[in-house]
């Protein structure tokens, strides 16, 4: 028994290829450019300032990335994954149970730096205490958008598909 596949459309294929090389060149221009200007920026701060400045720079930095490490797993991923699909028609109401979230977690990291911070100063570390209290009252505002961010591109996506639904 032979079975006659059908022959694939060259056409379709080959702006398939170009539209996915596309998208991962710019995905990968993105990062690129990401990656670049901090290596740039962090060159940039080593070279002027003092050892210490730098060192409680690159440590507060370091905490910050962690704990936007743990935000986005968190809360923000889970939207991105679950959000549209397990609640789709009250994504406003799971909005806003996300941000009382948000708003728990970073106060719990912002008690963590808070009294990191207080030990620091306790041991004479002023500039790291001070850069600790800076980063526990910012931390609320600066994790936010990255939030915000993930909510606006999934509201557009539900957008997206409801006006496909609506065209089929």
């Amino acid at each position: 028994m032979t079975v006659n596949l059908p022959e694939p459309d060259t056409q379709t294929s080959l702006q398939t290829k170009r539209r996915w090389l596309s998208r991962g060149f710019w995905a990968l221009l993105d990062q690129g450019l990401f990656a670049g200007a901090n290596f740039v920026i962090h060159i940039f701060l080593a070279r002027h300032l003092d050892e210490t400045s730098y060192g409680t720079f690159a440590l507060a930095f370091a905490i910050f990335l962690m704990m936007g490490t743990l935000h986005t797993s968190l809360l923000t991923e889970p939207m991105m994954v679950f959000g549209s699909r397990r609640f789709g028609r009250r994504l406003g109401s799971y909005f806003h149970w996300l941000l009382r979230g948000h708003l728990i977690l970073t106060a719990v990291l912002g008690g963590g730096l808070l009294s990191i911070g207080l030990a620091a100063w306790a041991f004479g570390e002023r500039a790291f205490a001070f850069t600790l209290f800076a980063l526990a009252v910012s931390q609320v505002f600066m994790l936010l958008p990255w939030m915000v961010t993930a909510k606006s591109n999934q509201v557009y996506a539900i957008n997206i598909l409801n006006v496909s639904a609506v065209v089929e």
